[in-house]
């Protein structure tokens, strides 16, 4: 036989006859200030027929919720299509920026994620006042928590700026921070831990002329 130069190939439509997967996203409740609980509504539209496990991870801008509360969970979303999920944040004593929550939704069975609206963020404020540098007559450590040290000292006349610089006893490489104020928080600080502090002063053709240390210990986190 000779194959038709015209007629020596077909094809035959093969139509899918099922439905996609219903799609999960997730919204964001009203911003909260420390301490309170930021929400999250995950839907999955069309609604499940029988509960269905949403998988999510959470995470934060600053330091608003508990280690605990972060990465990777879960959600049943009820035949209902909506169920919400509730992230509890900390009112600490520490001013420090405000913040977020935020709660991405992850890849599971059963559902695929919005490319739209597969993450949300909540706002978290800060509730704390700045600390008010304390009259003093020399360094002084002002507060003292497990992660953090405030210090407050006199200014000088002369002084252009001033330098911080601490270290533990471990610390292969001291830390420091140059400011104008006569106070500075120290942050990120390992708890129950000695740290050494001197504050350098310089003036204005940047010659040190005077240094004051002081030590102190963090809390522990019990």
């Amino acid at each position: 036989y000779a194959v038709s130069a015209t007629s020596g190939a077909a094809t035959v439509s093969v139509a899918d006859n099922d439905l996609p997967p219903p799609q999960a996203s997730i919204a964001a409740g009203s911003g909260v200030t420390e301490g309170g609980n930021a929400t999250f509504t995950i839907t999955v539209s069309p609604a499940p027929a029988a509960a269905l496990t949403v998988k999510l991870n959470v995470s934060q801008s600053g330091s608003y919720i508990g280690a605990s509360d972060a990465g990777a969970k879960t959600v049943i979303v009820p035949t209902g299509g909506t169920a919400t999920y509730t992230v509890s944040t900390v009112d600490d004593a520490i001013d420090e920026a405000d913040g977020s929550v935020t709660a991405t939704l992850s890849a599971g069975t059963g559902y695929a994620v919005s490319t739209t609206a597969g993450a949300a963020t909540v706002s978290v404020s800060d509730n704390d006042d700045p600390p008010v540098a304390p009259a003093v007559t020399r360094l002084t450590v002002v507060e003292v928590t497990d992660t953090s040290a405030t210090l407050a000292w006199p200014a000088h006349a002369d002084a252009h700026s001033y330098v911080l610089v601490w270290y533990s006893p471990g610390d292969v490489d001291s830390k420091e921070h140059t400011t104008a104020d006569t106070h500075f928080r120290i942050t990120e600080l390992e708890p129950e831990t000695f740290y050494s502090v001197a504050v350098l002063l310089w003036d204005e053709d940047g010659l040190m002329f005077t240094t004051w240390t002081i030590g102190f210990t963090t809390e522990s986190t019990q």
